[in-house]
């Protein structure tokens, strides 16, 4: 069913991310999810679980942006 290589990937990932908290994470959260998965060479269901954990209900990319954006729009209508 599973090859061996298979497993021991999903070993190593295990491995390397059974330690990492939203810290490790929170500078991806501009990013959509599976991006930010690539970017730190994990499948998208070890962030959910690393945000689930730090008790975030859901990923926050587009939070992050909402905030980002208002932010530049009330510093235009200060500015000018």
């Amino acid at each position: 069913m599973f090859g061996l290589s298979s497993m021991c990937r999903g070993q190593e990932q295990r491995e390397r991310t059974k330690n990492m908290t939203l810290k490790d994470v929170c500078k991806l959260f501009d990013l959509p999810i599976e991006q930010a998965a690539k970017e730190m060479k994990v499948c998208v269901t070890v962030l959910k679980k690393i945000c689930r954990k730090g008790g975030l209900p859901r990923w926050p990319h587009r939070k992050v942006i909402e905030s980002k954006h208002y932010k530049q729009v009330s510093l235009l209508k200060i500015l000018f």
